[in-house]
């Protein structure tokens, strides 16, 4: 923290200092920003200035520090309790379909994402034919996850998840490259169901790129990027 003192001399400066500030003038750092003169004739007379940097309070930085410390605390048992909430409403869910699925882990992923991993004798069948079953149980986790708490959701059953990812990446081979070499490419169309993963498998290879959505018909879109280009 800073002051500043004036007065018509450095001397009268200094004692404003020495009157004001509970601390030896030897252990403040003090600048001299402008030095005192008469002017002529009373003319153009400047005072002298000083600027005094006080010491810092150490309470008070260890009582901030302790609060932030409360603070991220408090926030990490609120994490831990969604957490735990959401894995027991997923289990009670699936127990009450008298299905046999472990759901191994939940956990946050970056800040508004939660990762949910399930296994176990009946994990095929919530896959289903195509993964129509699985896109389903995602869309309605999303909703849930979504309303109560803010989050959206990261659904890997079996290894269906990667699986799709990995394909989806072997897809953007071609798109990537012509992004690398040109700054602009377009993907073939996606449709709804496997956009989402194209778009989360383009940002992390581009996390800081801007993605430009075309819209082919009601159920297919493109993505583009283009480096010359202000859209999102």
């Amino acid at each position: 923290m800073n002051k500043i003192f004036k007065a018509d001399t450095l001397d009268e400066a200094y004692k404003q200092v020495s009157q004001t500030i509970d601390t030896p003038i030897s252990k403040l750092e003090i600048e001299v920003l402008q030095t005192n003169t008469k002017g002529l004739l009373g003319l153009l007379k400047k005072q002298a200035i000083l600027k005094v940097t006080l010491p810092e309070d150490k309470s008070d930085n260890q009582k901030e520090d302790k609060e932030d410390i409360k603070n991220n605390d408090n926030q990490t048992l609120a994490q831990d309790d969604m957490i735990d909430e959401i894995k027991a409403k997923l289990k009670k869910l699936f127990d009450s379909y008298c299905c046999d699925v472990d759901v191994v882990l939940v956990k946050l992923e970056g800040e508004n994402s939660v990762y949910v991993k399930l296994d176990g004798q009946d994990a095929k069948i919530i896959i289903g034919t195509k993964g129509f079953r699985y896109d389903a149980l995602s869309f309605m986790l999303h909703g849930w996850l979504k309303k109560c708490y803010n989050k959206t959701v990261k659904l890997e059953v079996l290894d269906y998840l990667k699986n799709k990812e990995l394909y989806t990446q072997e897809l953007l081979e071609g798109f990537f490259e012509k992004v690398d070499e040109f700054g602009r490419a377009s993907t073939k169309p996606f449709s709804s169901r496997h956009l989402r993963v194209a778009v989360g498998v383009i940002k992390k290879r581009y996390p800081d790129k801007n993605l430009i959505f075309e819209a082919i018909n009601e159920r297919q879109k493109i993505i583009t990027i283009d480096d010359q280009s202000d859209e999102i």
